[in-house]
C-alpha cells in the first residue's frame, strides 16, 4: 500500500502498480519530495515494507525558475509515477499550477 502525504496530512492511500526493472516485476519503492531551499519534506509516498526515495523538488511556496515547477508532482524522468498518481493528488496538482499561471499573469 502506498500513503500519501502532503505536508504531513494523509490525503489517499492506493496500491502502487508494480513497475518492471530489468524485466523483472517490482514494487516500486516510496518516495519522498524534499524541497532543497526550506529543507521540508512536502510530499510524502511511502510504500509498505519498501524503501523510500527523496527526490529534491522545489515546494510551491517558492517562485517556479526556468528549469523547475515549484510544487508540482510529476516527475519528467518516471512515467510510472505520473500515471499512478491518485486523483486527489491530481487535482492537487491542477490547482498549484492553475494559481501559478494565475500569479504570473497578474490576475492573483
Amino acid at each position: 500500500m502506498r500513503h500519501y502525504f502532503f505536508r504531513g496530512k494523509h490525503i489517499v492511500s492506493v496500491n502502487p502498480s508494480a513497475i518492471f526493472v530489468h524485466g523483472r516485476k517490482q514494487i516500486p519503492p516510496g518516495r519522498a519530495f524534499f524541497c532543497p531551499i526550506c529543507a521540508e519534506i512536502w510530499l510524502l509516498a511511502p510504500v509498505d515494507r519498501e524503501e523510500t526515495f527523496v527526490d529534491h523538488v522545489l515546494c510551491d511556496r517558492h517562485p517556479p525558475t526556468a528549469s523547475r515547477r515549484a510544487g508540482s508532482m510529476f516527475l519528467s524522468w518516471d512515467a510510472e509515477w505520473n500515471k499512478d498518481l491518485p486523483s486527489e493528488l491530481l487535482k492537487m496538482e491542477f490547482l498549484t499550477l492553475y494559481s501559478q499561471k494565475e500569479m504570473q499573469n497578474g490576475n492573483s
